[in-house]
C-alpha cells in the first residue's frame, strides 16, 4: 500500500485562479482521472466557486495530510488484525473541488481516496473517515480473497447500498472513540441525530415505500445517500443511519464474515427488508 501525496503538490504552488487548477490537474490527470469521472461532474463551475474557498482552507492541508500519513497505518493495521484481509492498493490525498470528501475506487481490492479541502481539521474525525473508507475496502477485500462471485452482487440494488454503507459505518464504531452523530457526518452534527432517532420509524418507513415501489435507482440514491439530497426530511444521507441499524440487527444473529458476504445469498433481500421494515414496522 502507497499514499500517493498530491496534496502537498497543490499547496507548494498554490495560485487563487482558474488557470492554476487547470494547470494542476493537467500535470496530475492520471491521478484525477477516477475523482473526475466520478466524483466531480460540471467541474468548470466548480472551479469557479473552488477558488473562493481554496486559500482560507490552504493552511490545514499539511497537518491533515500528516495526520493521514500516521492514521492510514493505524486504522489499517486495525482491520488487518481483525479479519484476514491484507491492503496493497493505492491511498490518494488530493485537493479536489469541494465535491466528495472521501470514497473508494469501483474495484474489487478498491483503491481509497480522500478529498482534504472537504474534510475538517481534527484528528478524531480524520480517524472516523478514515475508518469508515477502509471499512468498505475491508468489505470488498474480504470478498475478494474468498472468491465471492462477483456478478452475483446486484450494485444497483439500493439493498446494497445499504449493506455497504451499513458494514462501514458499523466497523468504524469498532475501531474509534466518538459521539454517535460523528460516526455519519465526520464531524459534529447533534440536529442531524436528533432528527434521525426522533424520526427513525417514519424515516424508514419511507425508504422502504421507495424501494418495494421501484423508484428509478439514481432518484433514490440521490435522495436518500447523497449530500445533494434529502428533499423529504430536509436532511440528507439518512439512508446511512437506517444501513448501519439493518447491519447492526445482522451481527447479532451472524458473524461479520458472514454479514460481508450476505450480498451474494439467496436470502440477501429477504434478510435486508425485513431489517428494514422491523425499523418501519410501528408505523401503519
Amino acid at each position: 500500500m502507497k499514499i500517493i501525496d498530491t496534496a502537498s503538490l497543490f499547496v507548494r504552488d498554490y495560485e487563487p485562479t482558474i488557470a492554476y487548477l487547470d494547470n494542476f490537474y493537467a500535470r496530475h490527470a492520471d491521478e484525477y482521472a477516477h475523482y473526475f469521472e466520478r466524483h466531480c461532474l460540471n467541474s468548470e463551475e466548480k472551479k469557479k466557486k473552488a477558488i473562493h474557498k481554496h486559500p482560507e482552507k490552504l493552511q490545514d492541508i499539511l497537518p491533515m495530510r500528516d495526520l493521514f500519513f500516521e492514521e492510514i497505518p493505524r486504522i489499517t493495521r486495525a482491520y488487518e488484525e481483525m479479519f484476514p484481509v491484507t491492503f496493497t492498493k493505492d491511498v490518494h490525498l488530493f485537493v479536489g473541488l469541494y465535491v466528495s470528501n472521501a470514497f473508494t475506487y469501483r474495484q474489487c481490492n478498491p483503491e481509497v481516496g480522500f478529498c482534504l479541502e472537504k474534510l475538517p481539521y481534527n484528528r478524531k474525525h480524520i480517524q472516523l473517515i478514515t475508518a469508515h473508507e477502509f471499512g468498505h475496502a475491508t468489505h470488498h477485500i474480504y470478498n475478494d480473497a474468498h472468491e465471492t462471485d462477483w456478478e452475483k452482487v446486484d450494485w444497483l440494488s439500493p439493498l446494497t447500498w445499504l449493506l455497504q454503507e451499513g458494514i462501514a459505518t458499523y466497523l468504524s464504531m469498532q475501531l474509534v472513540e466518538a459521539d454517535f452523530d460523528e460516526y455519519f457526518a465526520y464531524e459534529e452534527d447533534k440536529e442531524w441525530i436528533q432528527f434521525v432517532l426522533e424520526n427513525e420509524v417514519q424515516i424508514a418507513k419511507r425508504l422502504f415505500d421507495d424501494i418495494k415501489s421501484g423508484m428509478d435507482p439514481g432518484r433514490l440514491m440521490k435522495e436518500w445517500f447523497s449530500i445533494n439530497g434529502g428533499s423529504y426530511f430536509n436532511y440528507t444521507r439518512l439512508a446511512y443511519y437506517i444501513g448501519y441499524k439493518i447491519v447492526e440487527r445482522l451481527a447479532e444473529q451472524y458473524s461479520m464474515e458472514e454479514v460481508f458476504t450476505l450480498w451474494v445469498t439467496d436470502g440477501f433481500q429477504e434478510e435486508m427488508l425485513d431489517g428494514l421494515s422491523e425499523l418501519a414496522k410501528s408505523v401503519d
